[in-house]
């Protein structure tokens, strides 16, 4: 065997070394292909999460064993025990039912700036106070 194939399939995902891939595009050539490949550096266990999240969106619902299941098959640590997988449904709910902030990367400094100082005559961040 000369080659293997290292990337993934069409619309799916492959991780090497804490980073994802996934094909976007193929451009079929006479002798070659070309292949247009995305790579994203992975964000910890929260990506059940993500996925969960992105599954509700789009689908209107959500299969959070499902998608538990797939994502260990992808990566071996994924929610290994019983409390990872309540935190998951968890968070989940408040995804869902509270929304989510989110903070573009060029932004991020200057928000937690923001969220790490005290109002005036506060004794509380602003993070400690939106957390509680």
């Amino acid at each position: 065997v000369k080659c293997l194939q290292y990337w993934p399939e069409m619309d799916q995902t492959c991780s090497f070394g804490g980073i994802d891939i996934s094909v976007t595009g193929v451009e079929e050539l006479s002798d070659y292909e070309i292949r247009t490949l995305i790579a994203k550096k992975c964000r910890c266990t929260f990506i059940a999460l993500d996925n969960l999240v992105d599954q509700a969106r789009t689908e209107k619902c959500v299969r959070p064993l499902q998608v538990v299941e797939y994502l260990i098959c992808q990566r071996v640590n994924m929610v290994q025990t019983k409390d990872q997988y309540v935190y998951l449904h968890r968070a989940l709910a408040e995804a869902l039912l509270m929304g989510t902030d989110h903070v573009w990367h060029r932004q991020f400094e200057e928000v937690h700036s923001f969220m790490i100082a005290t109002e005036p005559g506060e004794k509380q961040t602003r993070m400690v106070k939106q957390f509680q």
